[in-house]
């Protein structure tokens, strides 16, 4: 029972961590992908 329930709590830990890790890497490269754009449309593009 004990073993049981140590591997359900380090699953839950591990599967929380996965979750939180690829919100931010993702919420990361959405972000930089709209700077670029912006930057894009301000005209860098020129230089």
């Amino acid at each position: 029972m004990e073993a049981s329930l140590a591997a359900v709590v380090t699953g839950s830990t591990v599967l929380l961590f996965a979750t939180v890790f690829v919100a931010a890497y993702y919420r990361r490269e959405y972000r930089r992908a709209r700077m670029l754009r912006q930057m894009a449309g301000w005209g860098w593009h020129r230089y």
